[in-house]
């Protein structure tokens, strides 16, 4: 039976042997996904320009289904452009990233070049991520509560896909969910004590996340891998 306490002291220390490499996969990791948002940002806030609002009560009938047209159309593109950005690239960087990181909190040393292991072997990755998304995404749908549940359902679903190649993409999630049965509370009173330090790095404008924070976190949730794992082999 695995404690916190453990799992981030193995995280710790993974990070530790290897600092830099660390920092740099889980910052390439947090780019993309910083880059997704601000260019959903920045096309949000060009459809508004664009638009050229007038007073509503100075508009005709036309007028305003036509605004109303141009700005559904506009959020639409800017949900499809990033939901595209995280499934053709963040999603198999995050496989390369947890593959790293698996390999560092395993052994205390990773090469960078095992970030592009994520698009290696594509089709199956691309499509065991696609489903975890959809399935979350599903869960969501129906409530908060039952969605967050389940995010912890598939939160292994990253390092099983390189782990396990062999799987089809239902058995990775299958087995995601086995491995995270009875353990979903206490991975998230795990990411509970990352909170404190969240915030400090949103205090100092992510630098202690970029360098601290992120890397450590990524380790230990790979060290929680290894842990459970471990159990499912015995």
């Amino acid at each position: 039976m695995w404690s916190v306490r453990d799992i981030k002291k193995k995280g710790k220390s993974a990070l530790k042997k290897n600092y830099w490499r660390s920092v740099v996969v889980a910052a390439l990791m947090f780019l993309l996904a910083t880059v997704t948002s601000a260019l959903t940002q920045i096309r949000r806030e060009s459809i508004l320009q664009n638009v050229g609002f007038e007073p509503l009560h100075e508009m005709a009938p036309n007028e305003l289904l036509i605004i109303a047209g141009i700005v559904v159309v506009g959020y639409m593109s800017i949900i499809v452009s990033a939901v595209l950005i995280k499934i053709i690239f963040a999603n198999a960087l995050e496989a390369g990233g947890c593959l790293f990181f698996r390999n560092n909190a395993e052994k205390g040393s990773a090469e960078l070049v095992l970030i592009r292991e994520g698009f290696s072997d594509y089709a199956h990755v691309f499509a065991a991520l696609l489903l975890r998304d959809v399935f979350n995404c599903l869960w969501y749908c129906l409530l908060i509560f039952p969605g967050l549940v389940k995010s912890y359902s598939y939160r292994m679903v990253p390092y099983i896909v390189k782990e396990y190649p062999d799987l089809s993409e239902i058995e990775v999630i299958t087995l995601s969910r086995r491995m995270m049965d009875g353990n979903k509370w206490r991975t998230f009173l795990l990411d509970m004590t990352f909170l404190g330090w969240t915030i400090l790095g949103i205090v100092t404008f992510g630098i202690v996340n970029v360098l601290w924070t992120l890397p450590y976190y990524e380790n230990t949730m790979a060290a929680l891998f290894l842990e459970l794992n471990g159990g499912q082999k015995n």
